[in-house]
């Protein structure tokens, strides 16, 4: 990436970005080897600066790059203040009642997040009202065999009317 474009840097500054898992280098999911052969590029290049999208992956990019400095950028997000007629809208448009606990897992679509155990962990739960979400989507074949892993466990458990798998 030239810095002049994204980080109001000197023109011919050297970038690099480092997101979780490296899918925001290839700028979709890639295979092992796709992000192996990326993250050799990366410490081939020599960056002057790289970008970070949390300080979670800013502790991990001095293995892409140790010698450049990190800059955290967080995408631009606006506050949310909730009220209360909008969580009675938003249980609503999900179906929940009053009494329903509603669950969101927010996570890219790995096996390693836990999705599949926390729907099994919920099905023992069935006296208890509950919705769970699942938002994240599959950004690349290993993930999309997981989602559909995770789909195959709700059937199979008969929960379709408590997970949604949000995407």
């Amino acid at each position: 990436l030239r810095g002049d474009r994204f980080a109001g840097l000197p023109a011919r500054t050297a970038l690099g970005c480092i997101g979780n898992g490296l899918q925001v280098e290839v700028g979709r999911g890639g295979s092992g080897a796709e992000v192996a052969c990326i993250e050799r590029a990366c410490r081939a290049a020599g960056a002057d600066l790289v970008i970070c999208n949390s300080k979670w992956t800013a502790t991990t990019a001095h293995f892409l790059q140790p010698h450049a400095p990190r800059r955290v950028i967080y995408c631009p997000v606006g506050p949310v203040t909730p009220t209360p007629q909008g969580r009675i809208e938003i249980r609503r448009e999900l179906g929940a009642r009053d009494d329903t606990v509603v669950i969101l897992a927010a996570s890219r679509m790995e096996a390693w997040k836990g999705h599949l155990d926390l729907v099994r962990a919920l099905s023992s739960l069935s006296a208890l009202p509950w919705l769970l979400g699942i938002a994240g989507g599959a950004q690349g074949a290993g993930d999309r065999a997981h989602a559909a892993a995770v789909a195959d466990e709700v059937r199979k458990l008969g929960l379709e009317s408590r997970v949604t798998l949000l995407g």
